[in-house]
């Protein structure tokens, strides 16, 4: 019994690897496919994101966004100041 059921155990497996390989694409051109196709995907990724960088740390976009935090930060203080002015208590002359 035993030895029957290791037989029909093998052609089992014989028959799952035979059409598992069946299935299965072929190696050699596909696999350079997929190699060329993730090299293309890392160079898009490389040039976006220096683009980004690039842009990010461009000297006119740094320069206007820093003049336009001291502007924004000037208005705010003369807000302030006048906030503060138009509150003081009316001097008794």
């Amino acid at each position: 019994m035993n030895k029957l059921f290791i037989v029909l155990l093998a052609v089992c497996l014989v028959s799952v690897n035979a059409f598992v390989k069946r299935d299965a694409p072929a190696g050699g051109a596909t696999e350079q496919n997929y190699l060329e196709k993730i090299q293309k995907d890392l160079k898009g990724f490389s040039d976006q994101l220096g683009a980004q960088v690039q842009k990010a740390f461009d000297p006119e976009t740094l320069k206007k966004g820093f003049e336009d935090v001291v502007k924004k930060a000037g208005e705010f203080s003369d807000q302030v100041k006048n906030a503060f002015d138009n509150n003081k208590p009316a001097k008794a002359a």
